[in-house]
C-alpha cells in the first residue's frame, strides 16, 4: 500500500486562501514566537515558600513566605474567609483581610463575598502523582 505524503490541490474557483488568512497565520506565528506572556504562576519552593510570576503586564515576581504562602496555596480551591484564618493561625483576622484584598487588587485572586480563588496556576503542573511523588509513565498502544 503506497501512501501520498504531498499533493497539490486549487480550488475550483481559483480562490487564494493565503490572501485572506495570511495575515491571520503571522499574527499567530508571531504570538508563539513571543513565548509565555500572559501568564501567572505559582512555584512552590518548599516549606511555605511560594514564588508568584505575573507575565500579563511584563514580568513580575512576589515571593510569599509564612502564613501568606499558606493561605495563597490554599486558595488554589474556593476558600472561606474561615477556613482561611484557621490556616493563618495567630494572624488577626483584619490583616488577613487587608492581605486578601490586596491580592484581590494585584488580580492574584478574586472573590465572592468570604470565599476567595487564586488565579496562578500550579508551575510545574500539579498531578496527583505529582503531589505524592510517584514516577508517571505514559503507555502508547499502536494500531497494527
Amino acid at each position: 500500500m503506497k501512501i501520498a505524503y504531498y499533493f497539490e490541490f486549487d480550488y475550483h474557483d481559483n480562490r487564494d486562501p493565503l490572501s485572506y488568512a495570511g495575515p491571520l497565520i503571522e499574527r499567530i506565528r508571531a504570538w508563539n514566537r513571543s513565548g509565555p506572556v500572559g501568564s501567572l504562576w505559582m512555584i512552590p519552593l518548599g516549606g511555605a515558600r511560594l514564588v508568584i510570576v505575573d507575565r500579563r503586564a511584563g514580568q513580575h515576581l512576589a515571593t510569599l513566605e509564612s502564613w501568606r504562602a499558606e493561605v495563597y496555596m490554599a486558595c488554589d480551591r474556593i476558600s472561606s474567609f474561615s477556613g482561611l484564618s484557621r490556616i493563618a493561625g495567630d494572624v488577626e483576622p483584619g490583616e488577613l483581610e487587608t492581605w486578601l484584598a490586596d491580592c484581590v487588587r494585584r488580580r492574584i485572586m478574586v472573590n465572592d463575598g468570604q470565599r476567595y480563588l487564586a488565579l496562578a496556576v500550579h508551575r510545574p503542573p500539579r498531578t496527583s502523582a505529582a503531589r505524592s511523588g510517584k514516577r508517571v509513565s505514559l503507555q502508547v498502544a499502536h494500531a497494527s
